[in-house]
């Protein structure tokens, strides 16, 4: 039987060890200073910062897997084999609930690793691809996806509480906005799915809404103001990409 070790219990380390449990593997859930306990393979949940520290403890030889999107697997050098597996997914922790599979999850690393990192993404449900880009580019996709949207859902749920409905309320009223927005964009081009007044170019709109944000913090009016200029220059890249197919 695979024995797995999960170092770091964290809101990641925590779901993953349940996750396996249920599933019947034998997991050693560890937190970063606790005894090493002899296991098949090692995965690391721990802070980046904190990633050699921890893989220097474990004998060389031993196949290692660490969770970190921003770092590839050479990080973990001198070990061999090791890899990476992480999961593109928010993880709040098994109190709040542990989401729903299939879970896209990018891996990296020698081959063995690699093995080793599609069986456990078997197990877990998590929908495995192997990727070898830039690091840093790959994760920060993951963060402008998975951070970025929840920062713009505060600031939207922050006006509509201060016309005077509760926060909790106005969270709730603009959910439902956003997640079809979101299930939309993957439907199609940033012309095809996108509404609003950016998408009708209706600048006079725009306009009046920078004017209304006058007495608001203003990092509520630089949101809006950069959207609206990434939003209007996507657009016009994708028009001129429509245009060059044409000719």
């Amino acid at each position: 039987m695979l024995k797995v070790a999960i170092i770091g219990m964290g809101k990641l380390g925590g779901s993953i060890a349940e996750l396996l449990h249920q599933k019947g593997v034998k997991t050693y859930p560890l937190k970063r200073n606790d005894p090493l306990v002899d296991a098949d393979l090692y995965y690391l949940t721990v802070p980046d910062k904190s990633l050699l520290e921890v893989a220097n403890k474990i004998p060389v030889g031993k196949i290692i897997l660490h969770a970190s999107g921003a770092n590839d697997h050479l990080l973990l050098r001198p070990h061999y084999p090791v890899g990476v597996l992480h999961p593109i997914m928010t993880f709040p922790g098994i109190d709040v609930g542990i989401p729903s599979p299939p879970i896209p999850a990018g891996i990296r690393g020698d081959p063995e690793a690699i093995q080793q990192a599609k069986s456990l993404c078997r197990l877990l449900g998590f929908q495995a691809f192997e990727f070898n880009g830039d690091a840093s580019i790959y994760h920060s996709a993951a963060v402008i996806a998975g951070n970025f949207s929840t920062i713009l859902m505060h600031i939207a749920a922050d006006l509509l509480a201060s016309q005077g409905i509760p926060k909790d309320h106005a969270m709730q009223y603009v959910m439902p906005l956003a997640i079809e927005s979101v299930k939309n964009a993957a439907k199609g081009s940033l012309k095809e799915t996108l509404s609003g007044p950016l998408a009708r170019q209706d600048h006079a709109t725009i306009e009046k809404h920078l004017e209304s944000f006058e007495g608001f913090p203003k990092h509520i009016e630089r949101a809006y103001s950069s959207m609206t200029q990434v939003g209007s220059m996507y657009l016009a890249w994708e028009k001129r990409k429509i245009k060059q197919k044409k000719y």
